[in-house]
């Protein structure tokens, strides 16, 4: 059997506060195959900051980020010209993600195109 494309494991990520610790992203974990992957939630849910560990963006607190079953390191000082070549962020563009005078499919097929 193939290890998936992407695999993320029990992705932990925190932030120090005042108050201490905020463990803004618990317990994140999937396989990603060739197929696409839409993540939706509420702002402030952890979105951009699973897409920033998985980038090498920002190092996880806990956690595995594995590339076709190869571990990739924490940040990008440690991973390989392919594998930056390989794990990119692709922004949303604010003027047509979420608009109403649009359906969904339009939306999320805009990128296939």
């Amino acid at each position: 059997m193939n290890a998936p494309l992407l695999s993320v494991r029990d992705l932990r990520v925190a932030f120090p506060t005042r108050q201490g610790m905020f463990e803004a992203v618990r317990g994140v974990s999937f396989d990603l195959g060739r197929e696409r992957l839409g993540v939706v939630g509420e702002s402030g849910s952890g979105k951009s900051t699973v897409a920033r560990v998985v980038a090498g963006l920002l190092a996880p607190a806990a956690g595995t980020v594995k590339l076709a079953g190869t571990p990739l390191a924490s940040t990008i000082a440690g991973r390989t010209r392919e594998q930056l070549r390989r794990v990119q962020i692709v922004f949303q563009s604010a003027d047509v993600a979420l608009n109403p005078a649009r359906s969904v499919s339009d939306i999320l097929g805009r990128g296939r195109r």
